[in-house]
């Protein structure tokens, strides 16, 4: 089912810091040992050459599979990059809160704010106009975690069966992460991505989607999640925003459901909600 992610945002707590609350994220080990932590940013080499010289391992060949195809272009009409940072605003008071901040939490997964912009998430998006459907969202190289180029969508940790299933009548969510390569539009898949780099937990692995995002010519960010059943009817879903205290602070994350009441009474607390924009980033 596609998901027409008319998007707005709701703040997402912990569950780890309500006792006997349904959690939306797994518990953080006391082990290092247990968990890895998000690879961090570094510079990464563009050949082979450039590998060997940096002491890198020689980049991967490209997959050649049909999931990671470009999303079809009208041919001959040239395309424009676009790149901005994710601003975040209370649809109640209209108040910015403030931008994704470049720093993922400790699973991996985006959503800490932060206010000055030079701390925010850089993404850029190609497209023939700046208002774009279901294109990729690609992370400013310098702020990429090592690997993982592309701003996706994971299913949440919390969801029951159907997993990677966003619908009315279901609690259902997804969050926010890296990913190691792009997919066409179309139904979670199993990828590599940023959390399930850092649970390090082949039982708690979650799907992914990346060609999700969409921008109106306002700005506003809307998300294209496309569910296993069918492919026809658009379900609107909202965004939420962590909410939880400051020793919570490294799980804080952004993400998104289809129906508010159904999480909302699952995991036993009110969302205010969001609405994300997309800032244009002068060249």
């Amino acid at each position: 089912m596609l998901v027409n992610v008319a998007l707005s945002a709701i703040a997402l707590l912990s569950a780890r810091a309500l006792a006997g609350a349904p959690l939306l994220n797994p518990p953080l080990p006391t082990s290092t040992q247990e968990r890895r932590a998000p690879a961090e940013p570094v510079e990464r080499c563009l050949t082979n050459a450039d590998c060997m010289r940096a002491g890198q391992p020689l980049l991967k060949p490209k997959s050649r599979s049909r999931s990671h195809l470009l999303v079809p272009r009208q041919s001959g009409v040239p395309t424009t990059t676009y790149t901005g940072t994710i601003r975040v605003v209370d649809t109640e008071s209209t108040s910015t809160l403030g931008y994704i901040s470049a720093t993922a939490n400790s699973l991996g997964e985006y959503g800490l704010l932060v206010s000055d912009t030079a701390d925010a998430l850089v993404v850029s998006y190609e497209a023939t106009s700046s208002d774009a459907s279901q294109v990729d969202f690609t992370i400013e190289t310098a702020q990429q975690l090592s690997g993982y180029p592309y701003l996706c969508s994971i299913a949440g940790f919390g969801n029951s069966d159907p997993l990677d299933e966003l619908d009315t009548g279901s609690y259902n969510y997804a969050l926010f992460a890296g990913c190691a390569s792009t997919y066409a539009p179309g139904p979670a898949q199993a990828g590599d991505n940023s959390y399930n780099y850092a649970v390090q937990d082949s039982t708690i692995d979650r799907d992914v989607e990346t060609a999700v995002w969409s921008i109106s010519s306002a700005g506003e960010i809307t998300n294209m999640w496309i569910n296993p059943a069918t492919a026809t009817t658009p379900v609107p879903v909202t965004y939420f925003l962590n909410g939880n205290g400051p020793d919570e602070s490294d799980l804080k994350a952004i993400a998104i459901t289809a129906d508010v009441d159904a999480f909302q009474t699952h995991f036993a607390k009110n969302y205010s909600t969001i609405q994300l924009m997309f800032e244009t980033i002068s060249p």
